[in-house]
């Protein structure tokens, strides 16, 4: 077992049909809702694991590939950039910039975080008595327990949660009924139950980590419109149909007084809640969800069909491995000491995480994986589970 040049590039083409099926499916009305929510964060979930547990393993199946494939692997590992000291292929040059990168990326972002967080600490919670109240309503109606601080600032164009372990609701200053300071209040405080800050911050470290990998960016515009949608579902679960309306009217205004520019009044940074202004056709798909209103037993059955489908596919990503394959006459297939090997007396098979070729049944000798390797699997030798099949 280990990470290869081709396990990766196997697992970048599986999380691009990830994110693809993720795509096409999140509309689907069977997907849709609260249920269908939670069933696009595994699918997101599984990208992510299938991106960073990137490894051929002893049950790979390697398929030899000829053509352009075996052509780029070729290049990146075996054409070599000479230097005063040392020596660099292109697959260990864009290792180290993809390090250098994500490194880079992932320190702004801390930083950028800490700095916002700091400016907050000399903040008071919110000392109205209508914040207060109705907070303590929507606790009760809603049965959370969450200790969780509001704070007014006049700057701020909406409102919205920040924080993972010291969390926050930010308010303007706007002269909110009681009505719509519930919705607003509701709203967040079941992104805190969901933990939604906590997975929105987690998949912008995925996206620091993989910052050259451009499906990512649509990966995380997907997921914040799925945390978006099982929130007002959670929300919904509460109200009545005319309340529901309510509510979607309250988003709204929400969102058009965070269009309106005021010179006085600014958005909440983009690294406290990792989401942007809602546009027009994301606050129309929230609405269309919200006013049918599915099943709950329907969209059960389907969250769970569609995610041991994925789950199948992604254990199923690891069964096969395609390995280059070059145009070698078997006469050049040579062992140590000029040994002819007989593919079908002869297999690789995995140890420790290094190749080792048994020739023609009798000795065993260790591969090189980036040379040999292509060349014994081009020729028909078979990769075995261990050094004693035959």
């Amino acid at each position: 077992m280990g990470f290869t040049f081709w396990s990766f590039l196997v697992a970048l083409a599986w999380c691009s049909i990830f994110i693809l099926a993720l795509t096409l499916f999140r509309k689907h009305v069977t997907l849709s809702g609260k249920h269908g929510a939670f069933a696009l964060i595994l699918v997101c979930i599984l990208c992510i694991l299938r991106m960073f547990l990137s490894y051929d393993f002893s049950f790979s199946t390697g398929i030899p590939i000829r053509g352009v494939y075996a052509i780029f692997s070729d290049f990146m590992l075996n054409t070599t950039s000479t230097f005063d000291f040392f020596a660099i292929s292109p697959w260990e040059m864009f290792l180290i910039i993809w390090g250098l990168g994500a490194a880079a990326m992932l320190f702004r972002f801390f930083i950028q975080y800490h700095a916002y967080t700091k400016s907050l600490r000399p903040l008071s919670s919110c000392q109205s008595e209508q914040v207060q109240t109705v907070s303590s309503s929507v606790l009760h109606d809603f049965g959370m327990k969450i200790n969780c601080s509001i704070l007014c600032i006049p700057e701020l164009h909406m409102p919205g949660g920040i924080g993972v372990f010291h969390k926050k609701i930010l308010l303007p200053d706007y002269n909110y009924s009681d009505e719509e300071l519930y919705f607003i209040l509701a709203h967040e405080y079941c992104h805190f139950r969901n933990g939604d800050l906590l997975l929105k911050y987690m998949i912008h470290i995925c996206c620091c980590l993989l910052w050259w990998f451009p499906p990512i960016r649509l990966l995380q515009k997907q997921i914040m419109q799925a945390t978006e949608i099982r929130c007002d579902m959670t929300v919904s679960e509460h109200l009545s149909r005319p309340f529901r309306i309510r509510y979607m009217d309250v988003l709204v205004q929400s969102m058009k007084r965070a269009s309106q520019k005021d010179g006085h009044r600014t958005d909440l940074p983009y690294i406290m809640t990792l989401s942007e202004t809602a546009s027009k056709s994301t606050m129309v798909e929230r609405f269309k969800i919200l006013s049918k209103a599915p099943k709950t037993k329907t969209g059960s059955r389907n969250t769970i069909l569609f995610a041991i489908i994925m789950c199948i596919f992604f254990f199923a990503s690891y069964l096969y491995l395609p390995l280059p394959s070059y145009e070698t006459p078997m006469e050049e297939i040579e062992g140590h000491g000029g040994t002819y090997i007989d593919p079908e007396l002869s297999w690789l098979y995995i140890k420790d995480g290094n190749y080792y070729l048994v020739i023609n049944g009798s000795d065993t000798v260790q591969v090189d994986e980036t040379i040999g390797l292509p060349v014994y699997i081009g020729a028909g030798v078979p990769i075995k589970e261990d050094s004693y099949e035959k």
